[in-house]
């Protein structure tokens, strides 16, 4: 019994060990990364993990350090079949994990392995705010325009100071204190600065002039897509894609001789892809993607897939050069998916 409590001491290494270069983990991502406290906030783990092992999240362990600030214990777990054969080369992994909502409060979220913090994050879980903010009908870089901000209970009567990091834009409003009922609606303009093209998260950030128990600051986010300068602009007729730099419009004759100007369909989220139709909203003849294959071919790719047999043709431009390419078919024709890898040069 001796002899065999000493084998498995010796060999469990081999079994349920993982080396310290078998793995390597990211910073976590939350979803959303400033979340209030009536949403639930999930987590992204990525990595490298050696091919043949497993990994999995345990359980979350929230601990509370004060009134107001709480650390979130996330454990990972590695599981590694025998040594034999020789382990496989290392692959990457994605895991998720629902963690909340959670109360207000400062937050710090730790991911565990082997009983350590391999990486720490920070975030905030605010109040929900009454703000409503109205976006510019157009924002281009170099022209972003102004948010309209209304509330109530707001002592601010003029533009805050507004700071972008990455994508977020943050513009911090005070408040009248938590006691005192609101009675007064107060609306103002909020110039934005010149920003780089692309998608980002506002956040409108109202904070009582003094601090109560109750007094957490209160969070309303919205999104606004800045197109470049100069580039696309869209309308019901022009489908723009990748932050404006391309423009997409589409004409149409069916078999009686009508003809007409395709109706865009930009999808949310989505902006290297977008629909196109011809009769109907609830019927789109075209789906069109550009690719951005500049890393791989040196070439903007374009692939159109089209679901009607009447004759159409797709002009798109670069924008950025002026450069345009036409697809098509003929009318009665049986349409086929176009795939051009040679479509527009990479800067």
């Amino acid at each position: 019994m001796r002899l065999r409590r000493a084998l498995l001491a010796a060999f469990a290494p081999l079994f349920f060990a993982v080396p310290a270069a078998a793995q390597t983990w990211n910073l976590p991502a939350l979803s959303p990364v400033a979340p209030t406290w009536r949403e639930p906030v999930t987590v992204t783990v990525t990595g490298t993990l050696q091919g043949d092992c497993s990994v999995r999240l345990e359980t979350p362990v929230t601990i509370k350090l004060s009134d107001a600030h709480f650390r979130i214990e996330l454990p990972a777990t590695v599981t590694c079949p025998p040594v034999f054969p020789p382990p496989q080369p290392p692959r990457p992994f994605v895991l998720t994990a629902d963690l909340g909502p959670f109360d207000m409060g400062s937050y710090t979220l730790q991911l565990v392995y082997g009983g350590q913090p391999v990486h720490e994050l920070a975030f905030e879980v605010y109040d929900v705010g009454t703000t409503v903010i109205e976006l510019p009908a157009l924002s281009t870089a170099g022209h972003p325009g102004s948010l309209v901000l209304t509330d109530v209970g707001v002592t601010a009567s003029q533009a805050a100071p507004v700071t972008v990091t990455g994508n977020v834009i943050i513009i911090p409003l005070p408040s009248l204190l938590p006691a005192i009922p609101p009675t007064k609606l107060f609306s103002f303009t909020q110039p934005l600065p010149p920003l780089v093209a692309g998608h980002y998260e506002v956040r409108v950030l109202t904070a009582p002039l003094v601090v109560f128990p109750l007094g957490q600051p209160r969070l309303v986010r919205a999104s606004l897509h800045v197109l470049r300068e100069g580039g696309c602009v869209p309308d019901g007729q022009t489908l723009c894609l990748h932050d404006g730099r391309f423009r997409l419009t589409a004409t149409w004759r069916d078999f009686i001789g009508r003809t007409g100007a395709a109706h865009a369909v930009p999808l949310a989220d989505n902006d290297g892809s977008g629909l196109l139709w011809f009769f109907g909203p609830d019927n789109a003849e075209l789906t069109v993607k550009v690719l951005d294959g500049c890393t791989i071919s040196g070439r903007w790719w374009t692939f159109v897939s089209s679901s009607s047999t009447v004759e159409y043709t797709l002009t798109v431009t670069d924008t950025a050069t002026g450069r345009t390419r036409s697809y098509g078919n003929d009318l009665g024709q049986v349409p086929r998916l176009i795939a051009d890898t040679d479509a527009f040069p990479c800067p």
